[in-house]
């Protein structure tokens, strides 16, 4: 790194190390790694330490103009150290916004694909929520998901004659890679029956939809009048207890409200006669 034109290929050839190690390429992270665990050890005479037997770090280390000592120990400046990690460290940001523009464009499609409730019973609906929840129960990643879905059945609980909205921050779906993305997407549409009305950057004329990964991202998912509480008080059974408290807000729309005794004795009344016709 003693002219421009070295460290400038230096750098070129450290972001690449570095993006591939942030997409989790395993010779990549294992180099980034050994690099890591040598520089928090004190430097010895302004200069760090590496000593390596690993005949795959060696190209790295001589791209990066590490100094050799002997055939297993490398070495390197504070100085250029701190230049290699201050690249890291810019790099990192970008990685991070290309990975956010390239989980919302995969949300995006995976909206475009499942739009539609299954058509299945409620109890092959609840066998569906039993495979989701055995397989993020305990996942971290998938914990604000839970705890606003879970806020959300009970609200609905809670107002007998209308619907719930769920006002969502997108990085509730977004922040836990591809795969879980498409499985909340399917439980909420496809088996909970739930409906996106809303999304920030949809543009109803053009059907194009902005990416702005500078920005909170809202979505307004609303509950299927269909679902009576019964159904509801099922699902909230194998979901954990936890639950946010806010994010919910009563629509215009009504719920279907279950038939009244006497419109029951009617309708009784009614299939009775007709079978003497």
């Amino acid at each position: 790194m003693s002219t421009a034109t070295a460290t400038a290929t230096v750098a070129e050839y450290w972001r690449d190390i570095c993006f591939k190690a942030y997409d989790e390429e395993p010779k990549s992270s294992a180099f980034i790694l050994f690099i890591d665990n040598c520089k928090n050890k004190p430097p010895t005479n302004g200069r760090y330490i590496f000593p390596t037997d690993n005949p795959e770090f060696r190209p790295h280390l001589e791209h990066l103009e590490f100094e050799l000592l002997n055939d297993n120990i490398w070495t390197l400046s504070n100085e250029k150290l701190t230049i290699l990690t201050n690249i890291r460290t810019e790099v990192r940001a970008d990685w991070h916004i290309n990975r956010q523009k390239q989980l919302k464009e995969h949300l995006i499609q995976t909206l475009s694909e499942i739009t539609k409730p299954l058509d299945i019973t409620d109890k092959q609906r609840l066998v569906l929520v039993q495979e989701f929840i055995n397989v993020h129960r305990n996942d971290l990643g998938s914990r604000s998901f839970l705890r606003g879905l879970v806020g959300c059945l009970k609200y609905q609980l809670q107002n007998k004659y209308h619907m719930v909205e769920w006002k969502m921050d997108e990085a509730v779906l977004t922040q836990n890679n591809e795969e879980p993305m498409d499985q909340y997407i399917r439980l909420l549409t496809g088996v909970l029956c739930f409906q996106l009305l809303y999304r920030d950057g949809a543009d109803d004329d053009s059907d194009q939809i902005v990416i702005n990964i500078n920005e909170e991202t809202v979505h307004i998912w609303q509950m299927n009048p269909d679902l009576d509480n019964q159904f509801i008080r099922s699902v909230l059974e194998l979901l954990p207890k936890e639950h946010n408290l806010t994010d919910y807000q009563v629509s215009s729309v009504k719920r279907k409200q279950p038939p009244s005794i006497f419109q029951w004795i009617c309708n009784t009344f009614t299939r009775c006669l007709s079978f003497l016709h």
